[in-house]
């Protein structure tokens, strides 16, 4: 009796502490991907990228202004607000992540690289345009996607 009360409570706390624990170490190759990152245009939060790791997928919703133009060389232009929020997976293509943004039928797909720790890089148009670079944001503290840019315009 006293060999099993012994074995007990350190079954139990295996089984407390390990559990939770237990969904990172499952999928550590989607930590990277995990946080919250900023597109920056003229200092500004042009769009914000939020992600999360929960039960061995990686999701969550990018934020950004529903009208931008972008030229061959990358350059972004024609912003214009309403700011919209779109649903994100993340989910394995080969050996690279691959982004799924927004609601079908006109849903984006866009590769993802890791630069290093604090960037990664979003890949829409596969080499025609240059990707996208995203900052991760710092301490965790939340950020919003600005809302200085013009409004649309109405119709003459």
């Amino acid at each position: 009796m006293q060999r099993l009360w012994r074995v007990f409570p350190c079954a139990a706390l295996a089984v407390v502490i390990g559990g939770p624990l237990s969904g990172c170490l499952r999928y550590p190759g989607l930590q990277p991907y995990a946080g919250q990152w900023v597109l920056s245009l003229s200092g500004k939060n042009m769009m914000v990228l939020t992600t999360n790791v929960r039960h061995g997928h990686l999701t969550g919703t990018l934020t950004r202004p529903r009208h931008f133009e972008e030229n061959s060389t990358g350059k972004l232009s024609e912003i214009r607000l309403p700011l919209v929020t779109e649903p994100v997976k993340g989910k394995w293509k080969g050996k690279a992540m691959l982004f799924v943004a927004g609601y079908k039928p006109g849903r984006n797909f866009m590769r993802v690289t890791t630069l290093d720790g604090n960037h990664i890089l979003l890949d829409g148009f596969r080499g025609y345009v240059p990707p996208w670079k995203f900052e991760r944001v710092a301490n965790g503290e939340p950020v919003e996607a600005s809302t200085d840019w013009p409004a649309p315009q109405a119709a003459p």
